[in-house]
């Protein structure tokens, strides 16, 4: 037998629904006025090859993708940004190499990257959900890497399709969880987005609930 909410909590939770949905329209209208304005540049992190070159090269292109680079400016950011032992590999290539990031990309994988079947990548793929405290961009990169790497004879859309699906079903808390899959993303890039956004207005709502 399901025990039904009391009256207070069906409010509380459609008061909050009705929250996130008014917000969400204002961070939309937000969105819309700075895209106006011109865009701010997102930030690179460090790479040196102490953690998994496949998920840093999927969001270093993301990242390159939004701040509209081009393929000399995406050789220079990346180039920059090596240090340590992965800083080294750029001893080995040649004055024009050095302008390409896919030929830099593949200097650092030949020595960081993570040898992965297909068999071994769609295991892990099926089993990621979001680790606790993990950022939505590292765990949708991560799953953006397996997917290319589980499903290496599919075309890119359907890739992105089902790492949109997986993204969303493992999400956490539900809260987020379900707010995502109800505003239903087309892609697995919008529901990124509009995870964040959400998971945001959750973060603000529960600041703002009284302690008891």
């Amino acid at each position: 037998m399901v025990t039904q909410p009391t009256d207070g909590t069906s409010m509380g939770i459609a008061a909050l629904a009705e929250a996130i949905t008014v917000a969400l329209a204002e961070v939309s209208s937000i969105n819309l006025a700075a895209a106006h304005r011109g865009r701010q540049k997102v930030k690179v992190g460090r790479y040196d090859g102490s953690t998994v070159w496949e998920t840093y090269w999927t969001q270093f292109k993301l990242i390159a993708s939004a701040n509209q680079w081009s393929d000399a400016e995406s050789a220079m950011q990346l180039a920059a940004v090596l240090e340590g032992e992965a800083r080294r590999v750029l001893l080995d290539l040649t004055a024009v190499e050095m302008t390409d990031p896919l030929a830099i990309a593949r200097a650092i994988e030949r020595q960081f990257g993570e040898p992965m079947s297909s068999s071994a990548a769609r295991r892990r793929f099926n089993e990621r959900g979001r680790k606790d405290g993990e950022k939505l961009g590292v765990y949708a990169a991560e799953l953006r890497h397996l997917a290319m790497k589980a499903f290496p004879e599919f075309q890119d859309e359907q890739r992105s399709l089902l790492a949109k699906e997986a993204f969303i079903s493992g999400l956490t808390p539900h809260a987020l969880r379900q707010q995502v899959r109800l505003n239903n993303p087309g892609s697995w890039e919008e529901a990124l987005e509009r995870a964040q956004e959400v998971e945001y207005i959750l973060g603000e709502g529960m600041e703002n609930i009284p302690q008891q």
